[in-house]
């Protein structure tokens, strides 16, 4: 189910267009025959596939690209919980040189301060703990007793969710924690937690987070600025990509060999 869950926005991405447009070429030419010479079976062709990706993209739009898609369903109590990690996202623009946090990721510190008070072992990344930083200098005294465990973040290296998984996984054993509370943008949220399943972290607790903010000014990819942007780029690449590597060149290959079949229909 949930490889399904993955793969299916990509594959209808690829395959509606090709299959659509197929359709509509049959379909015109059982109606006015097939068209004599190259060109114009090609432009009829051209024609279909246009007509195809129009559908494709109403499709897409309507059932498809929804937030709902992106959300985590909550899992288990915070009491259970025996940790908290915590996901960037985005990075704000720097300031006199230095990065800042960002909105999203200031939201997500007020969440973690406020819904942690026992303070709770935090594995977090760079640019949330920048943000705990920011309100430390309010409340003094916030980060003491090293409750936050920042992960690495080496300079000029995008670390995706799998990888700050692994990092997570890594510091969690090492500190004897087995139930962390995941938690990131709520519309990162199901990507992180089958992050965490398939670097074999199975016990985890996913919390309620509320609406996380976009950083309209964030410096990091496009999907980090805007909602729309953050689910095309979710639903049709990062998750494909990042969780089922190999399944994906499946289908991409399989797509592939389909286009050709179908230009043996000119």
């Amino acid at each position: 189910m949930q490889t399904a869950a993955i793969l299916y926005p990509l594959a209808l991405l690829l395959l509606l267009p090709l299959a659509s447009g197929v359709l509509f070429y049959r379909l015109r030419c059982r109606a006015r025959g097939r068209p004599e010479g190259w060109l114009r079976r090609l432009g009829w062709a051209a024609a279909a596939i246009g007509g195809g990706t129009l559908l494709t993209a109403g499709v897409l739009a309507v059932f498809i690209i929804r937030p709902d898609r992106c959300r985590a369903e909550p899992r288990g109590s915070l009491d259970e919980a025996d940790s908290f990690a915590v996901f960037s996202f985005g990075l704000g623009a720097p300031v006199n040189g230095r990065p800042t946090a960002g909105e999203s990721n200031r939201a997500l510190a007020r969440w973690l301060v406020e819904h942690n008070p026992a303070r709770k072992p935090a594995v977090v990344q760079e640019p949330v703990y920048l943000a705990l930083e920011e309100l430390a200098a309010e409340r003094p005294g916030l980060l003491d007793g090293n409750w936050v465990v920042r992960l690495p973040d080496p300079p000029g290296v995008y670390v995706d969710t799998m990888g700050a998984a692994y990092q997570a996984q890594a510091v969690l054993r090492l500190r004897g924690l087995h139930r962390p509370a995941l938690v990131s943008h709520d519309l990162q949220l199901r990507r992180m937690a089958w992050s965490f399943e398939a670097v074999g972290v199975g016990e985890f607790v996913v919390p309620r987070v509320p609406p996380t903010p976009f950083d309209r000014d964030s410096v990091q990819h496009a999907g980090t600025r805007s909602d729309t942007a953050w689910l095309v780029r979710e639903l049709f690449f990062a998750r494909p990509v990042t969780l089922r590597p190999q399944a994906t060149i499946v289908v991409v290959a399989a797509v592939a060999f389909l286009s050709g079949a179908a230009l043996r229909l000119l």
